[in-house]
């Protein structure tokens, strides 16, 4: 003990000799608070506290001593003080010994020389590490640790030299002598050429970065015609991936990173804004993010930022950019920084935009017309094809009747039939509306050296194509900096935002109505009432359908509010050493609420009866088959989020010569809690003051089976996690750069076991500058020539995972006396997280004045312990469990290439292309049998040696000689043959429902104050389902309000057709054979022992046949902009800057033909959204 505490002592002793013979050797500290004196007077001050002497070299050069001077410095070295003193002066010094002489700055004359000088800051401290570059060319140097520097350049007449370190002002100088010292000023915010990306942790310079990040101003990003940034990003960003765009306001975009990174968590990427994560406001489970049917009208977590308030947007993409967030981060993360106040003159600026919003038409769709339509009515009746029940007396079938019924003349019904064949209603003009939707934004902000704000407002009015819908959206957010000293900085910000969402109830979907139904019908009958038609079939007697009715009499609103806190404080004792702590606070409310009247047809349905028509009093009908005598249903889900996150972080910067080590560390805490409750009542009724009427469950014993099922269910979801993290980057002369991220996660998701709890997530990554090494240094034409690489280790966890058992509860079971419990899940002690390994490979170029810029990277991530379900005993209580088994190997590529080939003062042209390419395939997705074959159909299924989102057909072969489909592989399983077996035979792969490749192509042309953009978004390589042509459920005759696919028109009419055509015959023959478990045509019981179909209808819509292209290139926006000149705006006296922009999206769309008329964005129909459809916008924009 004794020989270490000596040992210790005498490095102590060591370490403090050193510093006090550094002491020793340092010069004389100079300290000046002048205003308005004379030169001579400082210099005399400088040398009483110095002891040198200072003199004139030549004596004449005196004169100069009366010029007036101001500085305050304190505690600085002689030559900065020295530097302070004659900057700006035509002067210059040198100092030997005790002697310093000031000499004229010598003539500036052509030819090379080299420049030396230092930089300090304001404080006259040397600023170790700054970049000085010759501007247009690659020569540059490093600030030594005395801030001291030295740069060859050809030619000191022409040079300029620009100064520039990150969180300082960047500057300009044309050397006046090979002598220029230069004072940087800290940066409110960043100014000059030096590109910054953001992290959420730490801001970076562009050319010293080693991750994969793109950076994008949100002025490249913003759009007049969608509500949130995650609607505007398609096609902008390489390597980001938008899927099933709508034109309906309010829907979430899916958003994919490089693909998919997990087989059963949330695909989702991670969203944070000034560097806290937000989550979304409903916990929605995995599935229900992933479906590509499933739409999300509720919003994510970025909805309710106004896109207004943004100032940039950085995607991070591989394992160096992301590691440092841990979980989640495997799916990317978007970080969003909000705009900010400045120092200088109080601003106003308003943006204001009107958007007009054409609705849909049947234009190129392929649908009958009204005539078309009558003839397959009328091939119908020649044939005597039956109907499953009594159709209305609508259309031909309708003036059939009436003419069988003797109430027409043989003249009137070829006239009503020559009437109908003419109709041609427009459903689409009944049900949608064209719409003019509104955005105004008012900001404000100013300030001072002490304290800058920004403060807005904006207003969001979004009416939906559908008649009587539409969203509203309201923001407001304050953001104010302070700075009390250099050494202190402060920020506190609030958000609040609002949504009122009105949309269709979840089983009304008008524009699936408007393909589906027949144009030949009228929307009203003849005294000008609603037509309603039977639909289908309740208790003796045909339950009647009016879209319009039915929209009246349900519905669906969403309402949402938000509020976020960040309070920010930074402590800098030194130039190179920041201690910073951050709190974040997020809290959002939302309600929703789905209804329908006894009015409606869903009230119809669960009745059995028409609304009006008297109960009857039949015991069978009371037990049985009447779900609700009374009223109709009010669902609401309440739910309230309160997340907070709190992260301290010590930043330092190491610097010597040309040698930089700079660390970021600190420790992390972040909560995440739901609650809400969600209920089904039943009885409601509206128009009674929302009231609910009491059904007697003794007498109504069918409804008393259906409520015991819609208990309410609350939701109590609690996830903590605590982390510590680090990052180390190691820069040699801005040519080398090493980082390498470090972040512990731990979760309360994987219970009690220590071992599962904590994953090391790390990150190791380098860039190579080539264009800093001195043999590139006089390539005049190239600006930037880099290589990067990046591999890494990350983490993700599911939210709906759990090591423990998990039961149930279920009724009071009176037998017993017990309570009934099930098992919801298996336990599973070995919950691990689902890992990522991936590497990342990049190169980047800027050539000729950085007129073309190209950067590419190569990426490959694979996706181990991946959460699969296992087949178990059914003793167990499940059929499966989900286990750490599965391995998903993700990789692709990413590019980006800009060209300028024009840049004048009048004229400048701008090409630019990105695009990505990403695939992935399972190979070890387990042993899953537990799917079934609409999973298979839908592409939801994981199978080796597949691609996630790989959807399934069946096999057509053609048309049996009675106009009939038929389909290879299908005859019944043999003895032995597994689920499995059959299932390969009679399915076939139809490719991926998501594209391989996706990208941008946009161009700018600007002749003086006048520019015209154009941009396309691109999509490549998945395989779109075009809309069914028969009825899923089981062909039946076409009812008379059905309209059909003008494909039809070339269907199988006669023996031979089959030839000729791959389209059915109309048929009223159910086609059930395949059923498993029931009769076929035969009669006899079926053969299928597996579920694989319902009918060959349900096939033919379903089969290979049906499966297209879904490449497509659509111009998704052209605008034309005019930028009103200064000179002008200031014979106004208030306005500053003013532009006005015109804009239209959506207005070309190049796709295969096969498509016939269908979009290839389209969602599955009947989620309630519209495809993207053309709009014009009106965009004004005043800055006061």
């Amino acid at each position: 003990m004794d020989t270490t505490i000596r040992r210790i002592t005498a490095i102590a002793a060591l370490l403090i000799g050193l510093c006090l013979q550094a002491f020793a050797q340092s010069p004389e500290a100079v300290t000046l608070d002048l205003s308005q004196a004379t030169l001579q007077e400082a210099l005399d001050r400088v040398q009483k506290q110095t002891g040198v002497t200072i003199t004139f070299s030549p004596q004449s050069l005196s004169k100069e001593a009366s010029r007036k001077v101001s500085l305050k410095v304190s505690n600085v070295s002689l030559k900065a003080a020295m530097d302070r003193l004659l900057e700006g002066t035509g002067m210059t010094y040198t100092i030997t010994g005790k002697q310093v002489v000031i000499t004229k700055s010598g003539p500036v004359k052509g030819g090379p020389v080299t420049i030396h000088g230092t930089v300090v800051d304001e404080a006259g401290e040397p600023l170790p590490g700054v970049t000085i570059r010759l501007k247009g060319s690659n020569r540059g140097t490093t600030a030594n640790v005395d801030g001291s520097y030295k740069l060859d350049v050809p030619n000191i007449k022409t040079a300029i030299l620009v100064f520039s370190l990150i969180g300082m002002k960047t500057e300009e100088v044309k050397p006046t002598s090979a002598t220029v010292n230069m004072t940087l000023r800290e940066a409110a915010e960043l100014l000059g050429e030096v590109l910054v990306e953001s992290t959420g942790y730490q801001d970076t310079e562009k050319r010293l970065s080693t991750s994969s990040v793109v950076t994008i101003d949100a002025s490249d990003v913003l759009t007049a015609d969608a509500g949130s940034v995650d609607q505007m990003l398609s096609g902008k960003i390489p390597g980001l991936t938008v899927l099933g765009d709508v034109s309906t306001p309010g829907a979430a975009a899916k958003i994919r990173v490089r693909g998919v990174s997990t087989l059963s968590g949330s695909r989702d990427p991670l969203w944070v804004v000034d560097g806290i994560i937000l989550d979304d406001p409903v916990p929605l489970s995995a599935e229900e993010i992933n479906s590509l049917d499933n739409v999300n009208l509720i919003g994510n977590a970025i909805s309710g930022l106004n896109p207004m308030d943004i100032e940039k947007i950085d995607v991070l993409k591989d394992a160096a950019a992301t590691a440092i967030y841990g979980v989640r981060a495997a799916n990317g993360v978007i970080v969003v920084t909000t705009k900010k106040g400045s120092g200088g003159r109080f601003a106003v600026n308003y943006s204001g935009s009107v958007t007009y919003n054409q609705r849909p038409n049947y234009g190129q769709m392929a649908l009958m017309n009204s005539k078309e339509r009558i003839e397959v009515s009328k091939e119908i009746e020649e044939r005597g094809l039956p109907f499953l029940f009594q159709v209305s007396r609508v259309g031909y079938e309708g003036l059939l009747m009436d003419l069988y019924d003797r109430k027409l003349t043989e003249d009137q019904f070829l006239q009503g039939v020559k009437t109908l064949e003419e109709n041609n209603t427009d459903w689409f003009d009944l049900l949608f509306r064209d719409t003019a939707s509104q955005r105004h934004n008012l900001s404000l902000s100013g300030g001072n050296d002490k304290a800058t704000y920004y403060a807005s407002g904006s207003v969001a009015l979004q009416p939906d194509l559908v008649k009587g819908k539409g969203v509203n959206n309201y923001n407001g957010m304050l953001k104010i900096n302070f700075r009390p000293s250099k050494q202190v900085t402060a920020q506190v910000q609030f958000r609040v935002n609002g949504s009122d969402k009105n949309y269709t109830y979840m089983s009304v979907s008008p524009y699936t109505y408007a393909l589906r139904t027949s144009r030949a019908i009228a929307a009203y009958d003849d005294t000008g009432e609603r037509l309603f038609y039977n639909n289908s079939m309740g208790f003796q007697e045909e339950l009647r359908f009016n879209m319009m009715h039915e929209m009246e009499h349900t519905g669906n609103t969403v309402k949402g509010n938000g509020y976020n806190a960040i309070a920010f404080l930074e402590y800098r004792p030194i130039l190179d050493l920041k201690l910073n702590t951050t709190f974040g606070l997020n809290m959002s409310n939302t309600q929703s609420e789905s209804w329908f009247d006894e009015q409606s047809y869903e009230a119809a349905k669960m009745r059995r009866l028409n609304y009006g028509s008297p109960l009857p009093d039949n015991e069978k009908f009371r037990e049985e088959m009447c779900t609700l005598p009374y009223g109709g249903m009010m669902s609401t889900n309440n739910m309230r989020n309160l997340s907070w996150q709190w992260r301290a972080q010590l930043i330092y910067n190491l610097r010597r010569g040309p040698h930089v080590l700079s660390i970021n560390t600190g420790p992390e805490l972040r909560s995440v809690h739901y609650t809400g409750i969600s209920s089904k009542e039943y009885g409601y009724l509206p128009e009674r003051g929302q009231t609910f009427m009491y059904i007697d469950p003794t007498v109504w014993l069918a409804y008393k089976k259906m409520a015991e099922y819609s208990r309410d269910r609350m939701t109590n979801s609690l996830s903590n996690f605590v982390s510590l993290f680090a990052n180390l980057t190691y820069t040699y002369d801005r040519r080398y750069i090493a980082t390498f991220n470090v972040r512990a996660e731990g979760s309360n998701k994987f219970g009690q076991d220590p071992k599962a709890r904590f994953l090391p997530i790390w990150s190791l990554s380098a860039r190579w500058n080539a264009h800093e090494e001195d043999f590139l240094k006089d390539v005049s034409w190239l600006n930037l020539l880099s290589f990067k690489g990046s591999y890494g280790i990350q983490g993700n966890v599911s939210d709906d995972q759990t090591p423990s058992l998990i039961m149930r509860f279920g009724d009071y079971e009176s037998q017993s006396e017990q309570f009934q419990s099930h098992i919801s899940k298996l336990p599973n002690p070995n919950l691990r997280w689902e890992k990522n390994t991936s590497w990342n490979a990049g190169f980047e170029t800027a050539l000729f004045d950085n007129r073309l810029t190209f950067s590419v990277d190569y990426y490959q991530r694979i996706g181990t312990d991946q959460l699969i379900n296992k087949v178990v005993s059914h003793t167990l209580g499940r059929t499966n469990i989900q286990l750490n088994a599965g391995t998903l190997v993700n990789k692709g590529l990413d590019f980006m290439a800009t060209v300028t080939p024009i840049r004048t003062k009048d004229w400048t042209w701008t090409l630019n292309v990105n695009g990505s390419h990403n695939e992935n395939i399972v190979t070890d997705g387990g042993i899953n049998t537990d799917y079934t074959y609409l999973q298979l159909l839908n592409g939801s299924v994981i199978r080796n040696g597949e691609s996630v989102n790989t959807f399934y057909s069946y096999r057509f072969k053609g048309l049996t000689e009675k106009g009939l489909p038929d389909f290879y592989g299908i005859e019944p399983p043999k003895e032995g043959e597994t689920r499995e077996d059959f299932f390969a035979r009679a399915f076939v792969n139809s490719g991926s429902r998501i594209p391989i490749a996706q990208g941008g192509m946009g161009t700018s042309l600007r002749w003086k104050d006048l520019t015209l953009n154009l941009f396309f978004s691109y999509s490549i390589g998945n395989k779109v389902r075009l809309n069914d042509l028969y009825n899923d459920g089981g062909q039946t005759t076409p009812k008379p309000q059905e309209n059909l696919s003008s494909e039809l028109v070339d269907r199988w009419r006669q023996p031979g057709d089959e030839t000729k055509t791959n389209i059915p015959a109309i048929s009223s023959n159910p086609l059930d054979d395949v059923k498993s478990g029931t009769t076929g045509l035969t009669g006899e019981e079926s053969l299928y022992k597996y579920e694989f179909a319902q009918n060959r209808w349900q096939m033919y819509n379903k089969s290979d046949l049906r499966v297209v292209s879904g490449s497509h290139i659509r111009l998704r926006s052209a605008s034309l902009v005019y930028r009103f000149r200064p000179e002008l705006l200031e014979k106004t006296g208030f306005v500053r800057s003013a532009n006005v922009r015109l804009e239209g999206y959506n207005l070309l769309l190049f796709a295969s033909k096969d498509l016939h008329g269908q979009d290839p964005s389209q969602v599955t129909l009947g989620s309630r959204t519209t495809p993207p459809l053309p709009s014009f916008a009106v965009t004004v924009n005043l800055g006061f």
